[in-house]
């Protein structure tokens, strides 16, 4: 550091100073050092200066007829001290989010909520679209591919120097995994008491609907025997209109759950579950589990939906509203999925290989427990 050079300029001899390793020296040195030691020391200090720059300018054109301008950057960069200035403003705004969501999340703050995640997102996005990234990437295919060569310890350490540098970075994101599984865990439980809260209001609207649509079959057929063939009477068309009114009623009260929500919870789970550590597996567990529940609901609202249809082919509801969602919680999850693998690595942790490949046992696990849940839930 700075003060450490300071230190030594002031405590050292000009023959210790000389045997200073140039490569130890501070990215940026200012002028006001030279006031600090003697004549002599600090033209020392300046050789030694020159000598760094030298040996990293030749060192950087050897490493660009090497190994070309990509892996001849990441190098560059892991050597320097600089460090994205979006690191740190990423780590203020994750802290600034943990505080928010501190008191709980509700009508009030929810917008805030939403909004400070999207600029999250926004933030994780600039980081991965940097050069510490990209060089971090650059050097792991490096050592991959085995070209490295005898230029293996250097590529090794550099590539540990920017781990070190992003590592608040590192924390910040898994910190912010796992505050998002928080806020969608919350929502999801919240959603979840308000559907429990309506299902018995939902089962009394659909049993007068059922008795009804009995009533609708044995006035048709008592008017086809009377008559031999049918012809609508006044009470036929009034159960008609009861019908519809009380499916109106049942759509207005239910508590819909909406798909795009489902997707960014789900999206939160996953995440989480590819960065946080084992000792929080366990609360995103909780949550994957809380999640399937509420697919299960969702694709059961969309299934009876198009039941109605078949049913009641008189009623108010829009055939191709009601049938534009139905689809397989499974389907669901894999759709979900194909669109996940197409993102690209992961940032701060492994190559986009072994991102497809956990995204892909993630995706065979999640899949599993829905099937043993909706076998369980049939039987």
């Amino acid at each position: 550091s700075l003060d450490v050079l300071g230190k030594m300029v002031r405590n050292l001899s000009p023959e210790q100073l000389a045997k200073l390793p140039v490569e130890k020296l501070p990215e940026h040195v200012p002028e006001v050092i030279y006031t600090i030691g003697t004549p002599e020391k600090n033209a020392i200090l300046e050789e030694l200066l020159i000598k760094r720059d030298t040996e990293r300018m030749s060192r950087q054109v050897s490493d660009l007829e090497h190994y070309g301008k990509e892996i001849a950057d990441a190098l560059t960069y892991a050597e320097s001290s600089a460090l994205p200035p979006t690191v740190n403003e990423f780590v203020r705004e994750v802290d600034a989010f943990q505080s928010m969501i501190q008191g709980g999340v509700d009508a009030a703050n929810a917008k805030q909520v939403e909004a400070k995640t999207a600029e999250l997102h926004e933030l994780l996005a600039r980081i991965a679209a940097s050069s510490f990234l990209k060089s971090q990437r650059a050097l792991e295919e490096l050592l991959a591919s085995g070209r490295a060569g005898t230029d293996q310890k250097r590529v090794l350490r550099a590539r540990r120097k920017l781990a070190e540098k992003l590592t608040p970075a590192v924390d910040a994101v898994s910190r912010f995994h796992s505050l998002r599984v928080s806020v969608a865990h919350a929502e999801m439980s919240e959603l979840r008491k308000r559907i429990k809260k309506e299902a018995s209001n939902q089962g009394l609207l659909q049993e007068q609907i059922d008795e009804l649509r009995a009533q609708l079959s044995q006035q048709s057929s008592l008017w086809r025997r009377a008559l031999g063939k049918y012809h609508s009477s006044p009470e036929y068309t009034q159960t008609q209109e009861k019908i519809s009114q009380l499916i109106t009623k049942k759509q207005l009260n239910e508590v819909v759950i909406d798909d795009t929500q489902l997707v960014k919870w789900l999206d939160a789970i996953v995440d989480a579950s590819l960065d946080t550590n084992d000792n929080k597996k366990q609360g995103v567990h909780a949550s994957r589990v809380l999640l399937l529940s509420l697919l299960e609901m969702f694709c059961r609202q969309q299934e009876e939906s198009a039941v109605q249809i078949a049913q009641n082919p008189f009623s108010q509801i829009d055939p191709k509203q009601a049938v534009k969602f139905v689809l397989a919680s499974e389907r669901f999850i894999l759709d979900y999925f194909a669109k996940k693998q197409e993102e690209s690595a992961a940032l701060f942790r492994t190559t986009a290989n072994s991102r497809r490949n956990e995204l892909d046992n993630l995706m065979k696990s999640i899949v599993k427990e829905l099937k043993r849940n909706m076998r369980k839930l049939k039987g």
